[in-house]
């Protein structure tokens, strides 16, 4: 987590990433120090990710309750009820910061952005293993082929793949094995598509 940041308006180093421990005012923020969902890898570090705006770890983002809890407390900061005495600078300020806890909850609720986000900030690139491909196929051929009858069926092996893979994803994160999320993640990706052309 980073813990220090220059406040734009007095210029001291502060602890705390929303508020200045010194002139308490909202510390403004420019895009260019976050990182979203499109900045390149090559552009990341020593940049602020959703989990600092946020002020939760990675584990602790697989559970919606906490993201949530989070998110309204740092937006609950952000408020403009909060902020009625302040300039229009400093407002526009908070209004920008609460944009940005808007977007990292985004992201973060999304099992699949959540993970491509985790993989993202530590620059593991995705590999496509061809035992999961050949699997895809089949299952993608399988499922063109069959009647209604057999499509449910087909529906309820996907659906126990995708809690399977999910589990796993997680398990692989808990375990810091960041190298092997790769393969669960474009399964999954290609399995939830599926789900969707069953209903």
């Amino acid at each position: 987590m980073i813990m220090n940041i220059k406040c734009g308006n007095c210029g001291v180093f502060s602890y705390d990433i929303d508020i200045c421990s010194k002139c308490e005012k909202v510390i403004q923020i420019d895009d260019k120090m976050v990182v979203y969902k499109d900045t390149s890898l090559e552009n990341i570090e020593n940049k602020i990710t959703f989990f600092n705006i946020l002020d939760i770890t990675e584990l602790e983002a697989f559970s919606n309750e906490i993201l949530l809890l989070k998110c309204n407390q740092k937006q609950e900061k952000f408020h403009p009820d909060k902020h009625t005495l302040a300039s229009q600078d400093e407002k526009l300020t908070a209004i920008h910061r609460a944009s940005i806890c808007n977007i990292a909850f985004i992201t973060l609720s999304n099992f699949v952005s959540r993970v491509e986000y985790i993989l993202q900030i530590h620059k593991i690139e995705e590999v496509v293993d061809n035992s999961i491909i050949n699997y895809l196929f089949i299952m993608n051929t399988k499922l063109e082929e069959s009647n209604n009858e057999e499509i449910a069926e087909i529906t309820k092996e996907i659906e126990s793949k995708i809690i399977s893979l999910m589990n796993s994803i997680t398990q692989t994160i808990t375990l810091l094995q960041y190298n092997n999320v790769s393969k669960y993640l474009i399964e999954l990706r290609y399995l939830i598509k599926m789900k969707k052309k069953c209903t």
